[in-house]
């Protein structure tokens, strides 16, 4: 991000720390005015409030391919992304036309406060969750997700050289994930090429793997598992037909 926060990529407001004020123990940044973006204007018409919306939406839907990005790209994530941090900020341009200054409303772009919880990720664990979500949505293939618990650190690898024990844990895995998975019928009752994502389930459905097999849920885990989890929370609430694997594709 260039000063004041603005990447010409993607667009995301950041405020502009204040070296002179912060310290080791607290950090001061700029104010920067927006709204929530679940709040939805009461007092509009029907067209306005559901192009509020669709606005809204679209800054989620930006939050989670930044998240994402974050993730699996740069390794450095911010992870308290919740609705008291994350705003809808509208700006305007001064633009001149016939030698007379205009101010021009622009499309509103996302700023992100808070910064008090950033995570690093370390790249074999970027490398797995790419693996994993190809295992799960296209190949359906909880062996390889198994092993690749391994890999991401969250499993000791003397679980799986066990037979007996592998079983047990696959078959503790694939429970897991169909509570998280939803695999949606077409009207054949056949299952939909792309699942839905329920991430409040996801740390719930570890609770048994935790108990039951020393399973390890590093930091980095639980903080962007609920980072994308209250993304997706915020996501339900503008839109109830929201499926967050349709965001996700593209970083698979």
């Amino acid at each position: 991000c260039h000063k004041r926060g603005v990447s010409p990529d993607v667009k995301v407001i950041v405020p502009e720390l204040i070296r002179q004020l912060s310290t080791k123990h607290m950090i001061i940044m700029e104010w920067i005015d927006g709204t929530k973006l679940t709040d939805i204007c009461t007092s509009c018409d029907y067209d306005e409030s559901i192009s509020e919306v669709q606005e809204n939406l679209e800054l989620v839907k930006k939050a989670i391919e930044v998240t994402l990005s974050q993730l699996l790209t740069t390794g450095l994530v911010h992870s308290d992304p919740h609705t008291g941090n994350l705003l809808k900020v509208k700006s305007t341009a001064t633009s001149l036309t016939g030698g007379k200054k205009k101010r021009n409303q622009e499309p509103p772009q996302l700023g992100y406060l808070d910064f008090g919880l950033v995570n690093t990720v370390p790249q074999r664990f970027q490398d797995g969750i790419v693996c994993a979500t190809v295992q799960l949505v296209f190949a359906r293939n909880i062996e390889a997700v198994a092993d690749l618990c391994v890999d991401l650190g969250l499993l000791h690898e003397e679980k799986l050289n066990n037979v007996n024990e592998r079983q047990r844990f696959v078959k503790e895995l694939e429970n897991a994930i169909d509570q998280v998975l939803i695999w949606p019928k077409d009207e054949k009752g056949l299952s939909t090429a792309v699942p839905k994502i329920r991430f409040e389930n996801a740390l719930p459905a570890l609770s048994s793997l935790i108990t039951n097999f020393e399973f390890t849920v590093p930091p980095y885990f639980l903080n962007n598992a609920r980072a994308i989890a209250t993304l997706e929370g915020i996501a339900l609430k503008l839109d109830p037909d929201f499926n967050i694997v349709r965001v996700i594709y593209p970083y698979s």
